[in-house]
């Protein structure tokens, strides 16, 4: 079974992105939160952005996290099942030397 090569823990430019994104967010908040400008109209506008970028974010990370899942459960199938198959040569070589 060939599996893919997965890197070492190494951030992606995707996930830099992500956390510059979400920096701006924060950014983005802090003149209603911290200086007391409240605009309605940039309120509201930052809470819609910020909550659709958010919700892509999420459905991003959501996705490499079930890829990264789908890897780990093909290596451990793989694993079992080479386990499995030298089990099973070790007893036909152990049956073959009882033959003998």
């Amino acid at each position: 079974m060939n599996l893919p090569k997965q890197s070492g823990g190494e951030v992606t430019r995707a996930e830099l992105w992500e956390w510059a994104v979400m920096i701006a967010i924060i950014i983005s908040w802090w003149p209603p939160l911290l200086f007391g400008y409240y605009n309605p109209v940039y309120v509201d506008a930052i809470a819609v952005v910020d909550s659709v970028i958010l919700v892509i974010i999420f459905i991003r990370r959501k996705r490499r996290l079930d890829e990264g899942l789908d890897y780990s459960k093909r290596l451990i199938d793989a694993q079992h099942q080479a386990r499995e198959e030298a089990e099973k040569a070790e007893r036909e070589r152990r049956r073959a030397q009882k033959r003998k």
